[in-house]
C-alpha cells in the first residue's frame, strides 16, 4: 500500500475542489475520517464532496450529529460530527449501522471519539498554516486499506492531472510512520445527552508542522 501524501489548499474554493475530487472517488462502504481543529475546513471539504454527487445543502451536523444526503447516483452520503459526544454517546449513535448498508459512504468529523471505525478508512487531517489567513490549509491523506487507497489515489491523480494549477507533488519518504489520531486540545467531550481554478501544492509527509494549529 502506498504511503500518505500532503496537499496545500490556498483558498476555500481550492478546499472544495479537493473535496469534489474525493466525492468523485467515493464508493459504497467507504469511510472518511476528518481530523482537525475547529475551523480547519472539515465541513468545507464535505461540501465539496457533495457537489459532484448532486448533494445540495450540505451543512455542519454539529447539533443534529448526523446528516444524510441522497445523491443523484444513488449513494447515501452520511456526514457525522462527533464533537459533542463522549465514547458512550458515539456508541449510542450507531455509526456501525451505516457500514452495514450497501449504498452508504460515511464521512466523520472528530473521529477520535469513535474507537470502532474500520481499518480500511481514509484519514484526512486538515490544519491551518497561517492564523492570519484561515483559508490556507494543509490536508494530509492517509489511507488505511485498499478501498481508501483507491480513493486517495484518485484524488492525487486529479492533482497530478492539472485540475489544481500550480501543483507540485513529492513522494513521501520510505517508512513514513502510520497516522495515530491525537485528542484535540481545544474541546472537552460531552455526554450523549448533552470558479474551479484552485491552487494546491503537495509536499512530503515529514515536513515541519510548526506553523499548524
Amino acid at each position: 500500500m502506498s504511503g500518505p501524501f500532503t496537499l496545500f489548499s490556498s483558498s476555500e474554493e481550492a478546499t472544495r475542489a479537493l473535496g469534489g475530487a474525493l466525492g468523485r472517488a467515493l464508493e459504497p462502504g467507504m469511510v472518511v475520517l476528518l481530523e482537525g481543529d475547529l475551523g480547519a475546513g472539515k465541513t468545507v471539504l464535505v461540501r465539496g464532496v457533495g457537489e459532484p454527487l448532486g448533494a445540495s445543502g450540505v451543512r455542519s451536523p454539529s447539533f443534529t450529529l448526523v446528516n444524510e444526503y441522497q445523491t443523484k447516483g444513488g449513494l447515501l452520503l452520511v456526514h457525522a460530527d462527533l464533537y459533542r459526544l463522549d465514547e458512550n454517546g458515539v456508541e449510542a449513535l450507531g455509526l456501525e449501522d451505516y457500514l452495514a448498508l450497501d449504498d452508504a459512504a460515511l464521512l466523520v468529523e472528530w473521529p477520535e471519539r469513535w474507537h470502532n471505525f474500520p481499518e480500511d478508512a481514509l484519514r484526512v487531517e486538515l490544519r491551518a498554516l497561517d492564523e492570519r489567513n484561515e483559508l490556507i490549509r494543509r490536508l494530509t491523506f492517509r489511507p488505511g486499506g485498499p478501498q481508501a487507497e483507491k480513493a486517495a489515489g484518485s484524488v492525487l491523480s486529479a492533482v497530478r492531472a492539472g485540475e489544481c494549477p500550480g501543483v507540485e507533488q513529492i513522494e513521501p519518504p520510505q517508512g513514513a510512520p502510520r497516522f495515530v489520531p491525537t485528542q484535540p486540545t481545544n474541546s472537552t467531550p460531552l455526554s450523549s445527552s448533552g470558479a474551479r481554478n484552485p491552487s494546491c501544492l503537495a509536499e512530503t509527509e515529514g515536513e515541519d508542522e510548526g506553523n499548524g494549529r
